[in-house]
């Protein structure tokens, strides 16, 4: 049997991005409140965020890999 196909691979994405969005902007307020640099944070919620302006928002963490293949 076949092991199954990853998420990159097959294109079936899970977890709405909005979730993502909430969830990283708890890391940043705590990253802040710590003295701790927020600037992968950032990135990676920029990344989400341009997701969610295409119209992915409801595309799980996955389809960000996508998104570095094809810079903005």
């Amino acid at each position: 049997m076949r092991p199954p196909r990853s998420t990159l691979t097959n294109g079936k994405y899970c977890t709405n991005q909005s979730v993502l969005v909430a969830a990283l902007r708890n890391m940043l307020d705590a990253s802040a409140a710590q003295g701790i640099s927020t600037e992968v944070v950032d990135t990676v919620q920029n990344l989400v965020k341009r997701q969610i302006d295409a119209g992915h928002g409801k595309e799980g963490f996955a389809p960000l890999i996508e998104s570095i293949k094809q810079p903005a």
